[in-house]
Protein backbone atom coordinates (compact mmCIF):
# COMPACT_ATOMS: atom_id res chain seq x y z
CA UNK A 1 0.00 0.00 0.00
CA UNK A 2 1.40 3.40 -1.01
CA UNK A 3 0.64 6.75 0.61
CA UNK A 4 1.85 9.97 -1.00
CA UNK A 5 3.16 13.13 0.66
CA UNK A 6 -0.30 14.72 0.43
CA UNK A 7 -1.43 12.86 3.60
CA UNK A 8 0.80 14.95 5.89
CA UNK A 9 -0.06 18.18 7.68
CA UNK A 10 1.90 20.05 10.33
CA UNK A 11 1.01 19.79 14.01
CA UNK A 12 2.69 23.18 14.56
CA UNK A 13 1.40 25.39 11.76
CA UNK A 14 1.42 25.03 8.01
CA UNK A 15 3.33 28.31 7.51
CA UNK A 16 6.54 26.33 8.11
CA UNK A 17 5.82 23.53 5.66
CA UNK A 18 5.61 23.16 1.92
CA UNK A 19 3.44 20.78 -0.12
CA UNK A 20 4.27 20.20 -3.76
CA UNK A 21 3.67 17.45 -6.31
CA UNK A 22 6.79 15.49 -5.36
CA UNK A 23 7.16 15.85 -1.59
CA UNK A 24 6.19 17.40 1.71
CA UNK A 25 8.86 19.42 3.51
CA UNK A 26 9.59 21.26 6.73
CA UNK A 27 10.96 24.77 6.30
CA UNK A 28 11.85 25.27 9.98
CA UNK A 29 13.20 23.38 12.98
CA UNK A 30 11.36 21.27 15.51
CA UNK A 31 8.35 20.51 13.33
CA UNK A 32 6.20 17.42 13.54
CA UNK A 33 3.76 16.42 10.83
CA UNK A 34 1.13 13.71 10.88
CA UNK A 35 -0.68 11.77 8.17
CA UNK A 36 -3.74 9.60 8.74
CA UNK A 37 -3.74 6.13 7.19
CA UNK A 38 -7.12 4.73 6.25
CA UNK A 39 -6.52 0.99 6.13
CA UNK A 40 -8.78 -1.97 5.37
CA UNK A 41 -9.97 -3.84 8.44
CA UNK A 42 -8.33 -7.25 8.94
CA UNK A 43 -5.16 -6.83 6.88
CA UNK A 44 -1.83 -7.48 8.61
CA UNK A 45 0.89 -4.81 8.45
CA UNK A 46 4.24 -6.54 7.91
CA UNK A 47 6.76 -3.83 7.05
CA UNK A 48 7.13 -0.03 7.00
CA UNK A 49 9.19 1.90 4.47
CA UNK A 50 9.40 5.64 3.88
CA UNK A 51 11.14 7.60 1.15
CA UNK A 52 12.75 10.60 2.85
CA UNK A 53 15.48 13.21 2.35
CA UNK A 54 17.50 14.18 5.41
CA UNK A 55 19.00 17.13 3.49
CA UNK A 56 21.75 18.80 5.55
CA UNK A 57 20.13 18.58 8.95
CA UNK A 58 19.43 16.00 11.60
CA UNK A 59 18.16 12.48 11.03
CA UNK A 60 14.54 12.34 9.89
CA UNK A 61 12.03 9.69 10.88
CA UNK A 62 8.68 8.29 9.88
CA UNK A 63 6.88 6.68 12.79
CA UNK A 64 3.96 4.28 12.27
CA UNK A 65 1.54 4.25 15.20
CA UNK A 66 -2.02 3.59 16.29
CA UNK A 67 -4.34 5.48 18.64
CA UNK A 68 -6.82 3.61 20.82
CA UNK A 69 -10.21 5.17 20.04
CA UNK A 70 -11.57 4.45 23.54
CA UNK A 71 -8.63 5.61 25.67
CA UNK A 72 -6.56 7.85 23.36
CA UNK A 73 -3.43 5.82 24.16
CA UNK A 74 -0.74 5.90 21.47
CA UNK A 75 1.24 2.77 20.54
CA UNK A 76 4.25 3.04 18.19
CA UNK A 77 4.37 0.08 15.80
CA UNK A 78 7.62 0.87 13.98
CA UNK A 79 9.94 3.72 12.97
CA UNK A 80 11.95 4.22 9.77
CA UNK A 81 14.99 6.52 10.19
CA UNK A 82 16.90 8.21 7.37
CA UNK A 83 20.39 9.06 8.69
CA UNK A 84 22.14 9.66 5.35
CA UNK A 85 21.78 12.86 3.32
CA UNK A 86 20.03 12.52 -0.02
CA UNK A 87 16.80 10.88 -1.10
CA UNK A 88 16.42 7.23 -0.18
CA UNK A 89 14.24 4.50 1.23
CA UNK A 90 14.40 3.84 4.96
CA UNK A 91 12.96 0.64 6.39
CA UNK A 92 11.57 0.27 9.87
CA UNK A 93 13.71 -1.13 12.66
CA UNK A 94 11.74 -4.38 12.88
CA UNK A 95 11.16 -4.86 9.16
CA UNK A 96 12.69 -8.34 9.01
CA UNK A 97 10.64 -11.45 9.89
CA UNK A 98 8.56 -11.77 11.93
CA UNK A 99 7.94 -8.13 10.98
CA UNK A 100 5.38 -5.84 12.55
CA UNK A 101 2.50 -8.32 12.54
CA UNK A 102 -0.19 -5.73 13.34
CA UNK A 103 -3.67 -6.92 12.39
CA UNK A 104 -5.61 -3.76 11.54
CA UNK A 105 -8.69 -3.19 13.71
CA UNK A 106 -10.45 -0.02 12.55
CA UNK A 107 -13.21 -0.49 15.12
CA UNK A 108 -10.75 0.07 17.99
CA UNK A 109 -7.81 2.03 16.54
CA UNK A 110 -6.88 4.92 14.24
CA UNK A 111 -3.62 4.44 12.30
CA UNK A 112 -1.24 7.22 11.32
CA UNK A 113 2.34 8.21 10.48
CA UNK A 114 4.42 10.97 12.05
CA UNK A 115 7.25 12.68 10.11
CA UNK A 116 9.85 14.55 12.20
CA UNK A 117 13.52 15.51 12.50
CA UNK A 118 15.66 14.40 15.44
CA UNK A 119 17.23 17.83 15.98
CA UNK A 120 18.29 21.04 14.28
CA UNK A 121 17.40 21.20 10.60
CA UNK A 122 19.62 23.26 8.29
CA UNK A 123 17.79 22.54 5.04
CA UNK A 124 14.25 21.32 4.54
CA UNK A 125 13.86 17.60 5.28
CA UNK A 126 11.39 16.00 2.89
CA UNK A 127 9.13 12.96 2.76
CA UNK A 128 8.10 11.55 -0.61
CA UNK A 129 5.82 8.77 0.55
CA UNK A 130 5.11 5.86 2.85
CA UNK A 131 4.85 2.21 1.82
CA UNK A 132 3.30 -0.54 3.93
CA UNK A 133 3.78 -4.19 3.06
CA UNK A 134 0.65 -6.06 4.11
CA UNK A 135 -0.92 -9.49 4.11
CA UNK A 136 -4.53 -9.65 2.99
CA UNK A 137 -6.61 -12.51 4.45
CA UNK A 138 -7.14 -15.23 1.87
CA UNK A 139 -4.55 -13.80 -0.57
CA UNK A 140 -1.01 -15.16 -0.87
CA UNK A 141 1.47 -12.40 -1.78
CA UNK A 142 5.25 -12.86 -1.95
CA UNK A 143 7.24 -9.93 -0.55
Amino acid sequence: MLFGPHIFSSRNDDDDTNHNDANYQHNDTGLTSVGSLYLPHGITIKKLEAIMDRSLGADVSCELYKINLATGAKTVLDTAIRAVAGIGIASGAIANPPGIGEVVDVTAFHYACRFFAAGFVLNQPKIYGVRLFVDVPGVEVAV
